[in-house]
């Protein structure tokens, strides 16, 4: 589906398929596809978010997530936040609720570049099969790889 609001990407994004995805959601705050070839769940964030737009996005990623557990047997998710501004404190911890919906096996790579949004997600959150990129490219190289053991 296209969408006029939709800016495009502002960098190279060509560690994303363009064949195998389609488009979920899409809001002035957000958009989310998906990758049917590798599973991948692609959460891109475009703007502010208050603590109401997290809680109205949360049915809409757990019905993904669940379809691509269904689908793949896992969760694979780059979250890209390298275009986005560092949210409210209220927002962030809003936000952290997103982990509870990952597991064993799941993996979860954020994409940042800044040192505070860096923080800022550190503060919400960290676990087993959660890192931290600076490039959509190096994300989605550690999405793909095998799931090693204790990660």
């Amino acid at each position: 589906m296209f969408d006029a609001r939709w800016r495009g990407p502002t960098r190279n994004t060509s560690a994303i398929r363009t064949d195998a995805i389609e488009q979920r959601a899409l809001t002035d705050s957000y958009s989310l596809t998906l990758d049917t070839q590798r599973g991948i769940i692609r959460h891109r964030n475009i703007g502010f978010w208050t603590a109401d737009e997290v809680c109205a996005f949360f049915p809409v990623f757990r019905a993904l997530a669940s379809e691509c557990r269904q689908r793949f047997g896992r969760i694979l998710m780059l979250c890209d936040l390298i275009d986005a501004p560092a949210q409210d404190k209220s927002t962030a911890a809003t936000l952290a609720g997103l982990g509870s919906i990952f597991g064993p096996g799941d993996k979860l790579a954020v994409a940042v570049n800044t040192a505070v949004a860096k923080i800022q997600m550190r503060r919400v959150g960290s676990a087993d099969g959660m890192m931290y990129f600076d490039s959509d490219e190096a994300a989605v190289a550690w999405l793909v790889a095998p799931l090693s053991i204790g990660a």
